[in-house]
């Protein structure tokens, strides 16, 4: 969403809420009023922090506003808006490691949040970021599973193809020999 807002106008930035909540409607079922609370914490703060990153958390609250509109008009008191809130800085907030991950950064966050170790990185490894794919793959609401699952064999069979032209039918050492696909 912050890299949307950043390459959209000030101008534009009405439109944009209104598209990010006809694309996202299905996805936040709870509602923002059964929210006991909302905080929005940026997990890439460090070093490069400056007046342009706060402007950029200003716009991305303008958006949240637009997006929560009718909400907000139906459950808050005259003149609540995610544009009033402080925006504070803190060393408190995990920070991440890298610049391209950060869905899933936040999603183990969220997981965690009831722990105190505010300050942990443990969610960097790669195996981490696997299974909360995997575990979002696998959800029973996900409408992609069968897609997903046959491309990911059209995929395994293709490169083991290749490396039976490369190499002869069966590479035992190989870490994706062929073995039997399991269900799961």
């Amino acid at each position: 969403m912050s890299e949307q807002v950043n390459n959209t106008s000030d101008d534009q930035l009405f439109e944009l809420g209104v598209k990010l909540k006809r694309e996202n409607s299905n996805r936040f079922t709870v509602g923002l009023h059964k929210c006991q609370k909302v905080e929005i914490w940026d997990s890439l703060l460090g070093a490069r922090y400056n007046a342009g990153h706060y402007q950029l958390g200003e716009r991305i609250m303008k958006v949240l506003d637009y997006m929560y509109k009718d909400e907000i008009v139906k459950y808050f008191e005259k003149g609540w808006q995610f544009a009033k809130f402080n925006i504070v800085r803190t060393d408190k907030a995990r920070k991440q490691q890298n610049g391209y991950n950060c869905g899933i950064f936040v999603m183990n966050w969220l997981e965690d949040i009831q722990c105190t170790s505010h300050g942990s990185n443990k969610f960097q490894h790669a195996t981490k970021r696997v299974r909360v794919a995997l575990s979002l793959l696998k959800n029973p609401n996900n409408t992609c599973l069968k897609e997903v699952r046959e491309s990911t064999r059209r995929v395994v069979d293709e490169e083991l193809d290749k490396l039976d032209e490369q190499h002869g039918p069966f590479i035992p050492h190989h870490p994706i020999a062929r073995k039997p696909m399991t269900r799961s």
